[in-house]
This record gives structure tokens, sequence and C-alpha cells, in this order.
């Protein structure tokens, strides 16, 4: 690494307060809110969306928030591309003379390396290409020269430029990789938990688990000198504590608040605040093949009792859309046409009773320590499904063991923030389709089967779109979640923070490249 000396000037610290540290530097294999936010700022991707000022409100947008558009692209680590006219063929030149974070500079054998790295240790971007890109194998990367490479892509679906914009494809620095690595451990999993060897804007220079992880601005980054030298993710489990902090000046940014924290931080002298749209999602997943879930009129009565106005207005205060499509409201080909599920708890207890459940039944609800704002959802949730007599018990868990269950398709009944990282139908329609991976409700359907497999084999955007809205009436009819909200992505900031405030909605995260402190 490189020998640069920070010396601690406040106006190059940036510290922020968050819940808990990251779970992994692996973009493999970390995959929390926490984990997303330290990847947009670690990796550098192959190419990025173009920047647009925030469509949705004035206020932010005079206030210079941007965001990535999710449609125009732009090289990045790449200088250029090109796309065979069957979309079977893409080749990419890389930008010569970037240098990561060890002082390497990037080159094609760092992209062979991550590719093989993805599909040998079957994580995310072994899953990306091959479920969502039709890439099959790492075979179908080619190499031409130092610089150039390509993908032959046998069945293509149209995303794959979408996924290199993506935090989690991160190329590594393959000699420090293979220098990492050992016998027992050849892709160096355990060394890339806390540690970083890629070309983005910031590297690790500290790790201390439930405490802190301290980052710094990378020796000469091809993209520039960065205002902001280090950045410091300090843990501060209680949301009171972050927000005095912030009040005081002693952090500088405090995320994952509850919506009642923004309201009394909102107008207060000396802090601003950025609420902005995000692609992320809330529900409830119902376990399909397991009982009493199996039952399709079980999981509707779910949808009819469940009161949603009741949780956007106490829980979220305003900052959340009713949920009224198993997708965003930014993903291409969105529709809340086919909703059908308004509040109805006596619609819920007739549909229970027909099912077999007059009596109602017990079921543990599992949700996360990551959220602050889970809680209070699944509080409200246990007291409507009482009135159909569905005794909820409440089972918070970590992160790590909750994704343990979850991944297993251990759960029952389980909440879930969600943020399907591609705006691309193809993409969060895999949420729902039989035996993959992002399959948590274990949903089994057919006819939904063929309309995903159909959407993913048209690499026309409009004419996918048109497939989506047939796949979103399905996923209403078979209510697989108890749809919630979409919430906004919140975040409290000192005033003395300038810069851009540039917001990744896919992946609910924004960039500290961007921002300056005076």
């Amino acid at each position: 690494m490189g020998t640069k000396k920070f010396q601690l000037k406040k106006n190059k610290t940036l510290v922020i307060g968050t819940a808990a540290t990251p779970t992994s530097a692996d973009p493999d294999f970390g995959h929390s809110y926490l984990d997303s936010q330290l990847y947009t700022n670690m990796h550098d991707t192959m190419i990025k969306y173009k920047a647009v000022p925030y469509p949705w409100d004035e206020r932010l947008a005079k206030m210079g928030v941007t965001i990535d558009d999710g449609h125009n692209f732009l090289p990045n680590l790449c200088e250029s591309w090109s796309n065979s006219p069957d979309e079977k063929t893409i080749s990419f030149k890389l930008r010569k003379g970037v240098k990561g974070h060890w002082g390497d500079e990037l080159t094609t054998a760092d992209t062979i390396y991550t590719i093989n790295r993805g599909f040998e240790i079957k994580a995310s971007i072994f899953f990306l290409f091959s479920s969502i890109a039709g890439l099959p194998s790492s075979k179908h990367c080619r190499v031409i020269d130092k610089y150039t490479f390509e993908f032959n892509i046998p069945n293509p679906t149209g995303v794959t430029l979408k996924l290199l914009c993506l935090p989690w494809i991160a190329h590594f620095d393959h000699l420090i990789a293979e220098k990492k690595a050992s016998a027992k451990d050849a892709w160096a999993l355990r060394w890339m938990t806390k540690n970083s060897c890629s070309w983005g804007p910031y590297r690790i220079k500290e790790w201390k688990a439930g405490k802190q992880v301290t980052l710094e601005a990378s020796d000469d980054y091809w993209q520039g000198e960065l205002k902001i030298e280090k950045v410091i993710c300090k843990a501060i489990p209680e949301r009171s504590t972050r927000v005095a902090l912030l009040e005081r000046g002693r952090i500088d940014i405090a995320d994952l608040l509850l919506p009642q924290d923004i309201e009394y931080l909102w107008g207060k002298k000396g802090i601003k605040i950025m609420s902005t749209r995000s692609n992320g999602v809330y529900y409830l997943l119902m376990n399909c093949q397991m009982k009493p879930f199996d039952d399709i009129r079980v999981r509707r009565a779910m949808n009819y009792a469940c009161p949603q106005q009741e949780i956007v207005s106490t829980v979220f205060h305003g900052l959340a859309e009713p949920m009224n499509s198993p997708c965003s409201p930014l993903q291409p080909g969105y529709t809340g046409e086919f909703w059908q599920y308004g509040y109805n708890p006596d619609m819920a207890a007739r549909l229970l009773a027909e099912a077999g459940y007059p009596k109602g039944f017990e079921v543990e609800l599992f949700f996360t320590d990551n959220s602050p704002a889970e809680e209070e959802v699944c509080v409200i949730i246990r007291k409507a499904l009482k009135k159909i007599k569905v005794d909820v018990k409440l089972r918070k868990l970590s992160v790590a063991s909750f994704n343990r269950i979850l991944y297993k398709k251990k759960h029952l009944f389980a909440s879930r923030l969600d943020f399907p990282a591609v705006r691309d139908p193809t993409y969060w329609g895999l949420w729902f389709k039989s035996h993959t991976f992002l399959n948590y409700q274990d949903l089994r359907d057919a006819e939904l089967d063929n309309l995903l497999d159909e959407q993913a084999s048209i690499t026309d955007m409009n004419e996918r779109m048109g497939i989506s809205k047939k796949v979103q009436k399905r996923i209403l009819d078979l209510a697989p979640m108890v749809f919630i909200a979409y919430p906004t992505t919140n975040i409290a900031m000192r005033t003395d923070i300038g810069g851009k405030y540039h917001v990744n909605p896919d992946c609910i995260s924004y960039y500290w490249r961007d921002l300056e402190k005076a």
C-alpha cells in the first residue's frame, strides 16, 4: 500500500455514525446496506450511469443532489466498449495507467482473475452473470490483449452493461490477491473480508469489527485528488446517540435513523436532511413451501390484514409510499394497476376460515437489528394480525444470523428491506423464479416461471416492460409476501458538508468522493 501520511485535519476527515460496522469487505459475500455503502466507495465500476439532477424534489435539485439515471451509460474503468448487433459479443477497452490501492496498474489479468474467482467460489459475480446476463461460465470472458477483453454471451438478456455498473462487480488486483492467498485459501477469502485491493477512491486502512472501519483516499487516484482524505465509519448502535452526536457536531453524517429522528432534526441549526427515493422495497416474506403459507388463501389473507396506511404514517411518517406492486416505481415497466389488497380484516378472516384456519395460527416473525424501522413495523403487524387470530411472536436477530436462515430458506415469516440493485425486470423477477437463490420466499409457479423466461429472452426494453406487467399481476395474485412500503433513504448531515450528494438509488448508497467539508 502507498506511504501517504495523513494529518488529522478536521476538514479532510468525514465521520459517519451508523448502526454497526459492515459484515464483509468482500463484495462477493456482503449484502447488507452497510456493505453496499462500503463497496460503492471502495470500488470503481467498469462503466457507470449518467448522473442527473434529482428529479422528484426541486429543493434537493437546487442543493446539488444528483442521482444515477439507470439507463444512460458512461465509460469509467474502461475507456470504451462496443456491442455486436446480435448483442452476443461485448468488447471493452481498459483505461491505461489506472493505479489501484497498492500502486499496481489495472490490466485484463485483473479482469480474468476477478471473473474466475467469482465463478469458482460461486458468489455474487457467478450468480449475477450466469443467472441474469446469460454468461454460463468464466470461459466466456476472453482476454484479447493487456487492455482489451470481451464477453461472449450465448443467450444475451441485455442486462450485462447494467451489471457492470454495480459496486459488487469489483475488479480485484490479482497481484495482491494472489500474494494474500494460501494453500487452504486459494482465493484469499479470509484476507478479503477486512481488506481492499481494487481501483476505487477509498481503501481500507483499519478494520475494528463492531467499533469502526477507517478508510483513506487512494494514492494517485485516477480521477484526481479527493477532497475527503479519510472516512471513519463509526458503529453507534443507539439511534438517540447518533442524533445527539450529530447535533453537537461530533459526527458529520448520521444514517439508519428512524423517520421520527429525521422529523426531529429537520430545520435544526447546522443540520441538513437528504431524503431521497430509492429502488428499495419493504415487505414480509412468507415461505410458500411451509404450512400455513403453502396455501394461497392464507397469503392473501395476510395482505388484507396488513394496515399499510397506518405503517406509512406512524412508522415512516410519510417518508414512504404504500407498496402496490412487487417492484419499485423506479423500475422500468412498473405499474400499480393490478393492486388488490386494501386493508380488509373481515376478508382476511374469511380467507383463513376457507383455508382451514378459523381459529388462526401461531407464527414467529424474524427481523434484523440492522434497520431501525423494522421492529416498529413488526409490532404493528403483530397487533393487526391478532384481529384475525394470528398470534405473532417477534424474534430479533443479527444480520449475519438472519441471513443464514434466509439463504437456506429455513424461515417461515420474515421482515425484509431489500434493494434490487439492477433497474431491470429481468433482475428483480428472479426474486420469484422457482429454485433461484434470490427467491427467499421459495415460491414455485410454472406460469410465472414461463413469463420470467419469456421476459429474460427479450433484449428490447419496451417489449420486456410489456411482459413485466404480466409478471407483476401474476405475483400479486400469488401473494408470496406481505406488500408494505417503498421507503425513502434518509440521512442527516452537518451543513458544512458540501460538494455533491450523489445517490445510487439501486444500492441505497451515496458517493463520498463527491463530498467536501468546509
